[in-house]
């Protein structure tokens, strides 16, 4: 420490060698202590208060040598300015710095001697206060170099260099919290362009939707004039119509009125000539000079009969050319009525793309809303981001105070400390905080592309899983319902030669005619009976066939069977129909047996040879016959000679009495040559094919008569759907007070949610009322038929018009109620009749979208068909009634739900076809829509056959109404080719 003693003999003496050494020594460990003294701002008041206390004064003006001074400025110049990132701190200690360095030299405590002058130079002094950054306390003056000690110094020294180091880590981080805050706006403008984009996005959508509308409106006012324009061409050829009606019957008037006086004059022109002749001839007895006179009056007579003949000629002509033209007028109606039709039907597929462009606009909207929703979220997400970055920059201001806080009291280590733990607490929470966000990102990035790659990579496997299951089914449907046996039953016996060669034929030409007609694959088989007296020889057997596929070895079989004679004409039938039971195993649900015989079997119940010409008598084979019955096997006689008609007719009898008279068919050839038998043997056999898999029968099945045999007939006069009856009945008669009341409806137009459709597609039988919508119109003022126009299966059909259109009739409603002809009691009974047709209308939209996307790229256009909208009507009493519109005009049944294809080539059978079948692929095989039906474009009344059977519909056939759809669907399917390879489905 300095003293005054050393002081004062530095002043008066001249210093050692030894001395002076020292004093450089100390010269160069002072300067460099100081200097970090200088540097971190701290005064070392431990020395001045030592110094003090021993009661030394601390000179603060002395010299200082040229060495010193040297030191002094390289430790000026090695001072490394530490710049603080913000500028306030940087002038504020940069003036605290310049403000202490001042006053402590100008401090009247600190006397200066006049012998001793400051060690700091100055200029020194000056060029280190700009270097200074951190100075809060007062500089001490020097002391004396020779009465410091060196291990205090160092110790000064080292606890300076802690200082520094602690300063540039707290400047460093300052630097990091500069660069993240950077990193945070620089996110922030992110935020904001991306918030630019989607408004853009938005923008554009609502151009696009706005497009839209506009396009709507102007659709629907160019369809509004159209339809003005064809409604005003329509009422002029009413009235046009209405004249030449006029004109035609004023001209039958007229030709009635003409032929009328033609045949009166005829009359009295005919009795006044025969008067005029008898005179003439009484006076030719009485007066032969008369003679010439009369016989020229004859002539007058006779050419003016010869005018009025050519009159009539001529009036049949002109009756003749006004038929001519009654019939062009007809046929001009007839053209003019279809060309209403088409623009009817026109107007109503332009109604239904108004109302799909309605439906694309509404998810159009919903699009929309859900990017505004994201967009709230977006700004939501930035406004948080924005008060935690709000937050930060608190904290770093806060952080910033405190750092001033600390650096003017530089003695408070322990809240450095804390201040640097808190600081890199929050650091690492917060850059943790950020990690874990990135992290979340990057591998939500990561996981979308890879979902997508996956999902891609998923849906095709899910596809190519569901062709194979869908080709198994269709393996199994085919064994169960694609096969069908048939048995020859041959008589052998001798005069059975020339047959022979007919039944191979016969098998010949069946195999390809029973399969284009029924996609069944045939097995065949045969016996080859005779008689009794010959079955011995046989060794008690008959000679047979069993079951194959190949039709070949049959033929080449019965080619090789020798015909045998035997004693009386009566043959063994019953003993071949046995071993045709016993010996021939059955294996098909679809069985077929015909007989092939001249001669009936034993028993004079069965023919006229009376007991004298038959060795059996009594024998019956009725029992043979009912066995045939209870297998279900239909049974196919051909009548070749008259000897077999009276066992044909026993037969049916029997058939009649159990009630299964359509597994007997008879067919007569008696009359047609032998060389020609084998064609109507191939179409007889055809024919029941198609009988006993009902392939070749319309009408729709309910589950009560899953095991009935049905005529084509019967379906024709007994249609199941009962827009079909309505469409064979005569409507010319309309609707008038005395067939119609008047009656005012509320108006609901029936439609399933979307949402609902969507989540049970593939459950159907979980659907119910709540999955429906009723969007309620304007009331309706109507007339309404008093009773049922027509009937179907299920349902009763009632006529209905709007009153306004009365004169138009083309704008009936089909009113549909139970069969009962009374209205559903509420509104549940009603929807839940219409379910079926509803969810249909859905399938057929989503089908027509999965086109689309495929038409889109190919150009393909599709006929546009559709399922007419359903309308639920309340009556006065709270009854309701379900309405749809009705078309006149052919009635189509593309399928049904067992087992019939129309095997039309048009492109809306096709369409009906595959639409059945996507609809059974893509509910996963659990269901199939099908009875597909309707006039024109226009369908109605569909059935449903689900794979388990839920019963949902009387018309739900269940898996059997499936797999005799799916077998027959192969007689089509090749036509189907290009649509099911747009929908993506391999069969």
């Amino acid at each position: 420490m300095f003293n005054q003693n050393s002081s004062s003999q530095s002043q008066g003496q001249q210093q050692t060698p030894s001395s002076q050494k020292a004093n450089e020594v100390q010269t160069q460990q002072f300067p460099s202590t100081q200097s970090n003294f200088i540097k971190t701002g701290q005064i070392p008041t431990q020395n001045s208060q030592s110094a003090t206390q021993q009661g030394q004064t601390i000179p603060t003006n002395f010299q200082i040598s040229q060495n010193q001074a040297s030191q002094l400025n390289k430790i000026g110049q090695n001072l490394n300015p530490v710049n603080f990132p913000i500028p306030q701190i940087q002038q504020v200690v940069q003036q605290a710095s310049i403000q202490n360095v001042q006053s402590n030299l100008n401090n009247p405590q600190f006397p200066q001697p006049p012998q001793t002058k400051s060690m700091v130079n100055p200029q020194l002094q000056h060029q280190n206060q700009a270097q200074i950054h951190i100075q809060q306390q007062p500089l001490l003056e020097f002391q004396p170099v020779q009465n410091v000690q060196n291990n205090e110094l160092k110790l000064k020294k080292d606890h300076l260099d802690q200082l520094e180091r602690k300063s540039e880590e707290l400047l460093r981080y300052i630097e990091d919290m500069n660069l993240k805050t950077s990193s945070l706006n620089q996110q922030r403008q992110q935020v904001l362009g991306r918030i630019q984009n989607l408004k853009k996005e938005i923008d554009a959508e609502e151009a696009k939707r706005k497009t839209l509308t506009q396009q709507l409106e102007n659709q629907q006012q160019t369809l509004n004039s159209q339809q003005s324009e064809l409604k005003v061409q329509f009422d002029e050829i009413q009235m046009e119509r209405n004249e030449l009606q006029t004109q035609l019957g004023m001209e039958v008037q007229r030709i009635n009125q003409l032929t009328q006086e033609f045949r009166e004059t005829v009359r009295s022109t005919n009795s006044d000539s025969s008067k005029q002749i008898q005179q003439r001839l009484d006076q030719l007895y009485e007066q032969n000079r008369k003679l010439k006179d009369e016989l020229e009056l004859q002539q007058e007579s006779q050419l003016s009969n010869q005018n009025k003949e050519h009159q009539i000629l001529r009036l049949q002509e002109i009756i003749e050319s006004k038929e001519r033209y009654k019939k062009q007028v007809d046929q001009e109606s007839k053209v003019i009525q279809e060309e209403i039709d088409q623009y009817e039907s026109q107007i109503q597929m332009r109604d239904q793309n108004i109302n799909q462009l309605s439906f694309d606009l509404k998810q159009e909207e919903k699009k929309l809303k859900t990017l505004i929703q994201q967009v709230d979220s977006m700004k939501e997400q930035i406004k948080l981001n924005d008060d935690r970055i709000r937050l930060k920059s608190q904290q770093i201001s806060q952080l910033e105070e405190k750092a001033l806080s600390v650096f003017r009291n530089p003695g408070n280590r322990q809240q450095i400390n804390e201040l640097k733990q808190e600081v890199e607490h929050k650091d690492q929470m917060y850059d943790l905080e950020i990690r874990k966000k990135q992290d979340n990102i990057t591998q939500s990035k990561i996981a979308l592309g890879n979902n997508k790659k996956q999902q891609k990579e998923y849906e095709e496997a899910q596809r190519q899983l569901k062709i194979k299951q869908g080709k198994e089914l269709q393996m199994k449907f085919k064994e169960n319902f694609g096969q069908l046996e048939v048995c020859f039953l041959i008589d052998s016996t001798a005069s059975m030669e020339p047959y022979k060669r007919q039944a191979q034929l016969c098998v010949k030409g069946s195999v390809k005619a029973i399969k284009v007609l029924t996609q069944r694959d045939t097995s065949w088989s045969t016996v080859c009976y005779v008689d009794t007296d010959i079955l011995p020889r046989l060794g008690g057997k008959y000679k047979q066939f069993g079951f194959t596929k190949e039709s070949e070895e049959l033929e080449r079989f019965i080619e090789q069977v020798q015909c045998t004679a035997n004693r009386d004409l009566p043959e063994d039938v019953e003993g071949g129909m046995k071993q045709m039971l016993d010996n021939i195993p059955w294996q098909t649900r679809f069985r077929l047996a015909i007989l092939i015989c001249d001669c009936p079997c034993h028993g004079t119940k069965f023919h006229n040879y009376g007991r004298n010409g038959d060795y059996q008598p009594d024998a019956d084979f009725t029992p043979t016959i009912e066995r045939m019955i209870q297998q279900e096997i239909f049974f196919i006689g051909i009548i070749f000679t008259k000897h077999t008609i009276k066992m044909y007719e026993e037969i049916m009898k029997i058939y009649q009495r159990h009630g299964k008279e359509e597994y007997f068919i008879l067919s007569d050839l008696s009359n047609i040559s032998q060389d020609l038998q084998y064609e109507k043997l191939t179409e007889v056999l055809t024919f029941a094919s198609s009988q006993a898999t009902q392939t070749n029968v319309k009408t729709t099945r309910t589950f009560n008569q899953a095991n009935a045999i049905l005529k084509n007939e019967e379906s024709k006069n007994s249609p199941a759907s009962p827009v079909e009856a309505l469409c064979k009945v005569d409507l010319k008669q309309g609707l008038n007070a005395d067939n119609a009341v008047r009656e005012t409806f509320k108006v609901f137009r029936l439609q399933m949610k979307e949402e609902s459709f969507q989540e049970k597609m593939k459950a159907i039988q979980n659907i119910g009322v709540n999955d429906f919508s009723l969007i309620e119109e304007n009331d309706w003022d109507c007339l309404r038929s008093k009773n049922a126009f027509a009937k179907g299966a299920m349902k009763a059909a009632f006529l209905m018009i709007k009153s306004k259109n009365m004169g138009s009739k083309n704008e009936f409603y089909v009113c549909k109620t139970p069969l009962n002809m009374q209205p559903y009691p509420n509104k549940e009974s009603a929807i839940k009749e219409c379910i079926l047709h509803l969810v249909s209308q859905k399938w057929l939209r989503k089908y027509y979208k999965d086109l689309d996307e495929v038409a889109s790229s190919t150009k393909q256009q599709y006929p546009q068909i559709s399922y007419s909208d359903i309308l639920l009507l309340q009556d006065a009493n709270k009854k309701f009634w379900l309405a749809e519109r009705f078309f006149e005009g052919n009635f189509i049944k593309y399928n049904n739900n067992w087992g019939f294809v129309n095997s039309s080539t048009d492109d809306i059978n096709k369409l009906a076809q595959c639409f059945s079948y996507y609809t059974y692929f893509k509910s996963d095989y659990q269901y199939l829509i099908c009875d597909i039906q309707g006039v024109g474009t226009c369908l109605t009344d569909p059935a449903i056959c689900t794979k388990n059977n839920h019963k949902i519909d009387p018309t739900d056939m269940g898996e059997e109404g499936i797999g005799r759809y799916v077998v027959s669907f192969g007689a089509v399917k090749n036509s189907c080719t290009n649509i099911l390879k747009a929908l993506k489905i391999e069969i």
